[in-house]
């Protein structure tokens, strides 16, 4: 399936919206596109999250064009350390506290990746006494998967997304569990492209936000998004939200003048 998860699918449907820019992918690690951006290189990312409180100076976010349903914990099913603990838990969901809490589990994560507002206050109270693995390469999500799958790690937290394309590789599949998580059941996620927040960033960001307009009336964009991240039975809901949200943002976040192409002595 390489090249045919969301991101790859609805980076690429955006690029065909964007015709007037020559666009370069490259591929990095987070925490350095991170470091770019402080240095004020004009770079974008299309996986972003929006954060009520955005705290980062460095980088300004488009409006949203999808939302994932929350984080969640990912096991191996033949794991006994971890299936002891599900089974422990009363309910359909489980309290992420009984995964940091536990002294004898390795969590293995991204490093510099969030959880989400409601789950980063709860890892960092446990932070200093948990057992983490992190990764901060290029194929960090590969060799995060790949270690739980050998026991190297005993859970990972990522999006229902993620894990479901994981599920659906033949050398993956059926080997994993989600758990949902208690303190984050209510939550939406909504994603956006970030870009420098600079004047090239800005003048970038803007063309994005009539691009993601475009999107939302493609049948194919529609199909997309409900196949990776709509529940089952709820699909036509899903849609209902998120094309709603885009029309009601798309009044306020979006200027009447165009982006240049590139800015000078830019790629």
């Amino acid at each position: 399936m390489k090249g045919r998860g969301f991101s790859d699918q609805a980076l690429r449907m955006l690029q065909e919206e964007l015709p007037e820019f020559d666009h370069v992918m490259q591929m990095m690690p987070i925490r350095r596109l991170f470091q770019f951006w402080k240095e004020d290189a004009n770079l974008c990312l299309m996986t972003m999250v929006q954060h009520p409180e955005h705290r980062d100076v460095d980088y300004i976010l488009s409006i949203p064009y999808v939302f994932y349903l929350p984080h969640a914990v990912i096991i191996k099913t033949d794991n006994p350390r971890v299936s002891s603990l599900r089974q422990k838990a009363a309910g359909t969901t489980v309290s992420v506290e009984h995964f940091f809490a536990a002294r004898n589990l390795l969590f293995g994560t991204m490093a510099d990746r969030p959880l989400g507002r409601k789950l980063d206050p709860v890892y960092e109270l446990h932070r200093a006494h948990m057992h983490i693995i992190e990764r901060g390469d290029t194929h960090s999500l590969d060799g995060l998967f790949n270690m739980l799958k050998h026991g190297r790690v005993d859970y990972l937290i990522d999006y229902p997304f993620v894990f479901r394309f994981y599920d659906q590789q033949p050398e993956y599949q059926g080997l994993f569990a989600l758990v949902p998580v208690t303190e984050n059941r209510d939550a939406m996620i909504w994603a956006s492209a970030g870009c420098t927040r600079n004047a090239w960033g800005e003048t970038v960001i803007a063309a994005i936000n009539r691009a993601i307009v475009r999107l939302a009336q493609r049948d194919d964009y529609r199909q997309l998004v409900v196949k990776w991240h709509a529940e089952k039975g709820k699909e036509a809901e899903y849609w209902h939200m998120l094309s709603s949200v885009i029309a009601e943002t798309t009044a306020t976040e979006i200027p009447t003048k165009d982006a240049p192409a590139r800015a000078s002595g830019q790629p």
